[in-house]
């Protein structure tokens, strides 16, 4: 038998965005979770006694794919995430919408870096998301508006034509 190992994933990620704006957490997984951003009601005392699906717990419209292709090559997509639930029938219907092989989170708010990897692309690609929130500052118009800084970088693995 293949020898498996198993991680629990992680439950908490990064939060991105303004105090008291709303926010979306980037979690180790690459992908956006947990939306708070029109006061839902599961933030609420009652929502512990009647569970609403108000939208926001799930972002999986919120999703990114990097597509590469060597000279001559065919291309390769990959989803800059692992979230692969099973009722999302797409993993199944296309086969080239795969999740990347691996990735490497490093978290330490208000910045979190995403390292992607994937034997298959012929690129490396790094992510990096930063809230606005500024430590130590009293300063409200600087700590809480409602946006987030994302940046994705793709750098060829060998030299050549590639796209």
């Amino acid at each position: 038998m293949a020898k498996i190992v198993m991680t629990k994933p992680s439950a908490s990620g990064v939060a991105l965005g303004g105090i008291g704006a709303g926010s979306v957490e980037l979690f180790p997984d690459g992908e956006f979770h947990y939306w708070q951003i029109a006061n839902p009601p599961r933030m609420t005392e009652v929502c512990w006694e009647n569970k609403v699906d108000d939208g926001e717990s799930s972002t999986g419209a919120l999703t990114f794919w990097v597509r590469a292709e060597q000279d001559g090559g065919r291309p390769v997509v990959r989803k800059l995430g692992m979230k692969t639930e099973p009722e999302d029938f797409t993993y199944r219907l296309f086969p080239w919408n795969k999740p990347a092989e691996r990735i490497t989170f490093d978290g330490r708010f208000p910045v979190c870096g995403l390292q992607y990897e994937d034997a298959a692309l012929p690129c490396r690609v790094t992510g990096r998301a930063v809230a606005p929130f500024v430590p130590h500052k009293t300063d409200v118009a600087a700590t809480s508006p409602p946006r987030r800084a994302l940046r994705w970088i793709s750098r060829l693995k060998t030299p050549g034509p590639n796209r």
